[in-house]
């Protein structure tokens, strides 16, 4: 399969304040309200088997998030849009766990 080995295979679920859930998969972030409306989804663009296997983090308003590829994003819990990304210089291709100091 061109979307990667394990494209649905859900990696965590948060849920925020107002009770709103973000199920990161291995391939996408989506957010869900309290009654399970999909609100936004956000799949990245990704390189064959790039996957997103480890939780994110929710902090002040983003979705914190890396890739197989050393990719780190933040996304915005409002919208579902890219607030920010960057590339990392190096990475074993397995995992990247995400932390947050506020």
């Amino acid at each position: 399969d061109p979307r990667g080995r394990y494209y649905g295979l859900p990696a965590g679920a948060m849920i925020d304040g107002e009770t709103n859930i973000y199920l990161q998969t291995n391939d996408a972030v989506r957010k869900f309200s309290p009654q399970g409306r999909l609100m936004w989804e956000w799949i990245p663009k990704r390189n064959l088997l790039e996957e997103m296997p480890d939780t994110g983090f929710l902090s002040q308003g983003a979705f914190y998030v890396s890739t197989t590829a050393g990719w780190i994003y933040a996304i915005s819990m409002a919208a579902g849009d890219v607030l920010w990304k960057t590339k990392l210089p190096s990475t074993d291709g397995n995992n990247g766990w995400v932390t947050v100091h506020e």
